[in-house]
């Protein structure tokens, strides 16, 4: 991790945007550092496909425990956050129990764009600091920030992603755990918080606009989403996976670790996974449809537009009628009895799958946690391009033997050509 490797460790966002008026990724990069504990220090990162520069702007006197997992933002402003459900504890890293837990918030930092791309790369940034609780795993804004600051903010309640299920574990029955659930995370240990949030940047604030929480609402995953510039300017539905309480995956140690802040009486019978559409701006429950084999697991829902491209003048992401009601919801789902995916209308989830893919032979896969859509598959584009072989320095190979070097070279020549 600080070694010269053959590709330099960098530790950066699960989920990147792509800045529709700039033509540009924003990510971020984060640097391990050791201040009380082990921390990081987070920087905010542009790069313009029409060349191979990058540019960094580290976040001055920040640094935090947890990671940037997602990256949003509205036409003028950035949002960054600590996702705050992964802690690392070097005490378990070198053997020891994990004692270190998750927090109950995590600290959001908003950047305004254009004064980002105005310094130059490597000056110290001064984002407006924000906390938010519950801590999260994913956030979206609305792009249209003409009358706010607006996120979807997706709570991860008592979800502890540095918990997993080892071999000797109980679960918190007091059960031995199913050995398919070894190496998979601690699952969630309360129900999780789905709510509707402003950022006001002049007066530093948060205001809660709409909040849903249930006691079903255990396990909430990625959600499905018109992704266009359009149906992010305006979003009308926005679709989410609960998998449900799963008391089998979630272990006594973590139970212990956190006495003092579950309740265990939530966790004592496997509950059904739903898929729910809520309308924005409220949170109403617009409409739900229920999964009620829990040896089933629902994940990552994607949402797929009606009438992609029958407007020339619009993104070339957006359908008919943009906003996340005017096309379909494509939900996979992972079963011992085969991997299928079922499409829902999107405007009426609750009416059912309208068809159903699966194999014919029980085909089943791994888990699964993400997935999307895209409109077209399109041939590379010729731009300019990071040559692997141009990072393949002799320091960063002097560990290597000759066997080790030459499969590398080998590696690097047949992605260059």
């Amino acid at each position: 991790m600080f070694g010269d490797t053959v590709l330099p460790f960098v530790l950066s966002s699960a989920h990147p945007v792509v800045d529709p008026d700039r033509n540009g990724l924003w990510t971020t990069k984060l640097d391990p550092v050791i201040a009380d504990t082990f921390s990081m220090a987070p920087s905010v990162v542009w790069w313009d496909p029409q060349s191979c520069d990058v540019k960094v702007w580290p976040l001055a006197d920040i640094v935090f425990q947890g990671s940037t997992h997602t990256v949003s933002q509205t036409r003028d402003w950035l949002i960054l956050c600590d996702s705050g459900n992964f802690r690392t504890d070097m005490g378990e890293m070198f053997g020891g129990e994990r004692t270190v837990t998750v927090g109950t918030d995590a600290p959001v930092w908003l950047l305004r764009k254009d004064e980002l791309l105005a310094q130059p790369s490597g000056s110290p940034v001064h984002p407006v600091c924000f906390r938010v609780a519950p801590p999260n795993g994913h956030f979206y804004a609305r792009y249209d920030d003409s009358e706010g600051i607006t996120c979807v903010w997706e709570g991860m309640d008592l979800m502890d992603l540095g918990l997993y299920v080892r071999a000797d574990d109980l679960d918190v029955l007091g059960r031995p755990v199913d050995p398919t659930s070894v190496g998979l995370y601690n699952m969630s240990m309360a129900p999780e918080t789905l709510m509707e949030v402003s950022f006001d940047p002049d007066t530093a604030t948060v205001h809660e606009r709409a909040t849903f929480k249930t006691d079903w609402s255990f396990n909430l995953q990625l959600s499905a989403m018109d992704w266009s510039t359009e149906g992010l300017s305006a979003p009308t539905l926005h679709h989410v996976d609960f998998q449900g309480c799963r008391p089998g995956r979630v272990v006594q140690r973590a139970a212990r670790l956190y006495e003092d802040r579950i309740d265990v009486a939530q966790l004592q019978e496997e509950t059904p996974g739903r898929l729910v559409s809520f309308r924005r701006g409220g949170l109403e429950v617009a409409s739900s449809w229920e999964y009620p084999d829990t040896n089933e697991l629902i994940t990552s829902p994607t949402f797929v537009p009606r009438n992609v491209g029958a407007d020339p003048t619009a993104s070339s992401y957006a359908g008919g009628q943009p906003g996340g009601h005017d096309g379909y919801v494509v939900q996979p789902v992972l079963s011992d009895d085969g991997f299928r995916v079922e499409v829902f209308d999107a405007a009426n989830v609750g009416a059912g799958p309208i068809a159903v893919a699966h194999g014919s032979k029980r085909e089943r896969v791994p888990l699964l946690l993400h997935s999307a859509w895209m409109p077209t598959r399109d041939r590379l584009v010729d731009a300019p391009r990071v040559r692997f072989a141009d990072e393949l320095t002799d320091a960063r190979l002097a560990n290597l033997d000759d066997a080790q070097r030459a499969a590398v070279h080998l590696v690097a020549a047949e992605l260059d050509s």
